[in-house]
This record gives structure tokens, C-alpha cells and sequence, in this order.
């Protein structure tokens, strides 16, 4: 099974389908267990370093828009409105 720094690939995903919308960075560490907090982060890197190799060219943007469209889509719904303020805080 492949790990990203230590939490099993799908962990993530699972924890980001559970995860619910909260309205600030402070509501979301006192509703969720530090697991799901770090399942959460990982699954949202993992994300983004997509992202980066569909910028940079390596992988055709629709196939992982194929395998990730409801994974940025809950991204979207449940941590948009507060994670990029908090990570641009850290």
C-alpha cells in the first residue's frame, strides 16, 4: 500500500468525504480529531501536487480530472472558505 508521509493515499479522501464544513480553521481543529485534521492536510497536499504537475505539463489535466473531480469538488465545498486564509497565515 502506498503511504504519504506516513498516512495510507486513500485515508485522506475518505476523511475529507466526512469532514464537516465548518466556517473557520478554529471550528474545524475543535470538531475533528488530530487524524482526521492530518488526513485532511495530506489529502488537500496530495491536491495541490497534482495540480503542480498539470501546470508544469507532466500530466494531461483531464485525467486527473477524471479520478479527482469529487475530491476538488469537496475541497471546494467543505474548506475553501477559510483553509487558503489559514495557510497563507502560517
Amino acid at each position: 500500500m502506498q503511504k504519504r508521509r506516513g498516512v495510507p493515499w486513500f485515508r485522506g479522501a475518505v476523511s475529507l468525504i466526512r469532514v464537516q464544513p465548518d466556517d473557520s480553521a478554529e471550528a474545524f481543529a475543535a470538531g475533528e480529531t488530530q487524524d482526521t485534521q492530518e488526513q485532511v492536510y495530506y489529502r488537500v497536499d496530495f491536491l495541490n501536487d497534482l495540480a503542480r504537475l498539470v501546470w508544469s505539463g507532466y500530466v494531461p489535466r483531464q485525467s486527473v480530472w477524471d479520478r479527482s473531480f469529487m475530491q476538488y469538488r469537496l475541497a471546494h465545498e467543505k474548506l475553501i472558505p477559510w483553509w487558503l486564509e489559514e495557510q497563507r497565515q502560517l
